[in-house]
């Protein structure tokens, strides 16, 4: 079997069946779908057990909620592909995702492949390609800083993801982008330039609002990453690295800040002045979130007025 692709199932009863038809009409047919249900509390177990009766290629597991980076973990330790791909059940892939990565694996003799993606639904955005890291001379301070992929842009060699511990159950968000620092900043990795992704924004609820701790989040797992990795610090500087984790979050903060996400913005620039990170122009912005949220509101709306 060339790939096993994992699919956490959690209250998913309004996109589980679009997701997995998704996977059933790869052009690529040599692989296992699991579903994990995740505890859920709707129909969706009573979907995914009709979806494995007509479909042999699919199975079904069950486990108490404990979140998809467990769900993933219980899915890959069960899975027999050598590749590993995974889609959550709100998510869809173009009908030859599998075909095109694993031919790109099998092409350049690797183990980590990742390709372009595009919002769809109620979030409309443009496709997006992202840039060819392996041929960058600055690689690693672009992975460390941020991997540009989501999690179902990418195809992986499964004995390497169980080598390298898979997903850590301790963080809320971006338990991804974990995986993958382990992963790539000293391995070859692939990119298949095309959009075979979508990302499926709706209306129900998906943590991908929650901003502030996504950022908060991802700023955390640079920071475990950095401290067992102490050797870093020697072979890039303590400057660069605070630049590439303090400072991409101020970044992100800012954006935040300007789309008038400011309860994001604001949990973000409390962190950072506890960390004493920036200048005085920087704290300019950061020190009103600690007023009341309504007050800087006023200030944000006088800024923009100018």
């Amino acid at each position: 079997m060339i790939v096993s692709v994992i699919m956490p199932v959690f209250n998913a009863e309004k996109t589980l069946i679009e997701s997995v038809n998704s996977v059933l009409a790869q052009s690529l047919t040599d692989f296992e779908l699991i579903l994990i249900n995740d505890g859920s509390t709707d129909s969706s177990p009573t979907i995914a057990q009709q979806l494995m009766t007509q479909e042999p290629r699919i199975l079904l597991l069950t486990q108490t909620n404990q979140g998809a980076p467990s769900a993933r973990n219980y899915g890959i330790s069960q899975a027999k592909g050598q590749y590993l791909c995974f889609l959550d059940a709100d998510d869809r892939w173009r009908n030859d995702f599998l075909q095109k990565m694993s031919q790109a694996l099998e092409r350049e003799q690797q183990d980590f492949a990742y390709c372009g993606w595009q919002n769809v639904g109620t979030q409309q955005g443009e496709p997006f390609v992202p840039p060819d890291y392996q041929a960058m001379p600055d690689k690693k301070l672009k992975l460390i800083q941020s991997t540009r992929w989501p999690i179902h842009g990418v195809m992986v060699n499964r004995e390497l993801v169980i080598e390298n511990g898979m997903f850590n159950t301790h963080y809320r968000t971006c338990e991804d982008f974990a995986l993958w620092l382990r992963l790539t900043l000293n391995r070859d990795i692939v990119r298949v330039p095309e959009v075979l992704a979508y990302y499926v924004h709706h209306s129900h609820g998906q943590q991908t609002d929650n901003r502030a701790q996504i950022l908060l989040d991802h700023f955390q797992i640079q920071q475990d990453y950095f401290k067992q990795h102490p050797e870093l610090v020697n072979e890039l500087g303590q400057g660069l690295l605070t630049q590439l984790s303090e400072g991409h979050l101020y970044t992100q903060a800012m954006t935040a800040y300007w789309q008038g996400d400011l309860n994001a913005a604001r949990q973000v620039f409390r962190q950072l002045m506890k960390r004493r990170y920036g200048k005085i122009k920087q704290w300019l912005y950061m020190l009103p979130s600690w007023l009341p949220i309504r007050l800087h509101q006023q200030l944000l709306a006088l800024k923009r007025g100018h």
